[in-house]
C-alpha cells in the first residue's frame, strides 16, 4: 500500500514537472511577445484642442478584420481598413478608409510604439487623422495624429486613451466628454 502511494506520488510529481517544463518552453520561446519600438515623436500633444487643430479628419468607426503588414526599412507598419460610422471633423471621400500605423504582428512578436498596439480588429475608435504622405505605402491612407496620441478605443460610452499621453488627454473617460471637448474648442 505504501509502495503504491509512493509510486502514484512519484508519477504525479513527474507529470507536474513535465507540464511545467513544457509550459516554460512555450512561454519562453514559442508564445508571441510584446516588443516595444522607440520612436521620436514630432510633437507631444497636451490637449484635445491641439489635436483637433492639426487633424484633417476626426472620425468614429470600427477597425475591420482586414489588416496588411508592411516591412519598410527594417520597421513593421500595418494598414487597417477602418469603417466610418460618424465624421466629426473634415470630409472622407469613402465610408471605408485605410489607417497606417507603426507596429503590428510580425508572425512572432507584437511590435508596439510606447506600449501602444495597433488597432484591434472589430474594435470601435475615435481617431484624429492626417492624410499620409510618404513612401511606406502607395495606398491612399491616413495616419493617427502623434503616432498614437489621437487614438481612443470606444466601448459603449467609455473610452480608453492611448498610453503615454498628456494628463489632460489621459483623464478623458467617456465618449461624451471627448466629443464635448472636440466641439467646445
Amino acid at each position: 500500500m505504501v509502495k503504491r502511494i509512493k509510486r502514484n506520488a512519484y508519477t504525479l510529481m513527474m507529470t507536474a514537472l513535465g507540464l511545467l517544463l513544457v509550459g516554460g518552453i512555450y512561454f519562453s520561446f514559442v508564445a508571441p511577445k510584446e516588443v516595444e519600438v522607440g520612436v521620436s515623436l514630432d510633437k507631444q500633444y497636451s490637449s484635445v484642442d491641439e489635436m483637433k487643430q492639426e487633424a484633417q479628419l476626426i472620425v468614429e468607426g470600427t477597425a475591420s478584420t482586414k489588416q496588411q503588414g508592411i516591412r519598410y526599412q527594417n520597421m513593421l507598419f500595418t494598414v487597417t481598413d477602418f469603417h466610418i460610422n460618424k465624421t466629426i471633423k473634415g470630409h472622407a471621400d469613402k465610408k471605408t478608409i485605410r489607417i497606417l500605423e507603426t507596429g503590428g504582428f510580425d508572425g512572432k512578436n507584437y511590435l508596439t510604439v510606447e506600449g501602444n498596439k495597433i488597432m484591434d480588429k472589430n474594435q470601435s475608435y475615435v481617431l484624429f487623422l492626417q492624410k499620409y504622405q510618404g513612401s511606406v505605402t502607395n495606398q491612399d491612407a491616413y495616419v493617427i495624429i502623434g503616432a498614437y496620441q489621437g487614438k481612443f478605443a470606444v466601448d459603449g460610452n467609455n473610452i480608453s486613451p492611448a498610453l503615454k499621453v498628456a494628463p489632460a488627454i489621459a483623464k478623458l473617460e467617456t465618449k461624451q466628454a471627448l466629443i464635448k471637448d472636440i466641439q467646445d474648442q
